[in-house]
């Protein structure tokens, strides 16, 4: 075994308390050497920025969904405001508790609505976003059809 001199063990010794106390207690250091979080694909940020608007139901004339920059989806029936749900675009599986198709090729992307009230949410496949916001719930497999206003 061979024998480190005083001199060396002087340096080498505060050196690594030094990167201990780095590492340890300031975050900073650490995020240094970490990788960073995988971007999203554009289009998903694309469509997370299309879908803030006004959306009126092709098959309900009297339900209107209104998407904020805020994270805010509020559904209205004849002027009135009805829910106002939490909303988050993704690409990530599961949703809702199902497991998902995930294919950035296809653009696969999804909407998580999540009701102020009660907590509850609803999980719908995007089909398309633009003059129509085309939706799949899936749970039930039902297409929802709204235009822009």
């Amino acid at each position: 075994m061979k024998i480190i001199s005083n001199k060396k063990a002087a340096i080498l010794i505060p050196f690594l308390v030094l990167i201990t106390v780095l590492f340890t207690y300031y975050p900073g250091f650490t995020r240094f050497f970490a990788s960073a979080p995988p971007l999203d694909p554009q289009y998903l940020i694309d469509e997370r920025n299309d879908i803030i608007g006004t959306f009126k139901s092709e098959e309900d004339a009297n339900w209107t969904m209104v998407f904020s920059g805020n994270g805010k989806c509020y559904n209205y029936y004849n002027g009135t405001l009805t829910s106002t749900s939490s909303y988050l675009l993704s690409n990530t599986t599961p949703q809702c508790g199902t497991d998902v198709l995930i294919d950035e090729n296809e653009s696969t992307s999804y909407l998580t609505l999540t009701d102020d009230s009660d907590g509850i949410s609803i999980c719908y496949e995007i089909n398309g976003v633009g003059s129509e916001l085309t939706l799949t719930v899936l749970s039930t497999q039902n297409l929802l059809i709204l235009d822009r206003q």
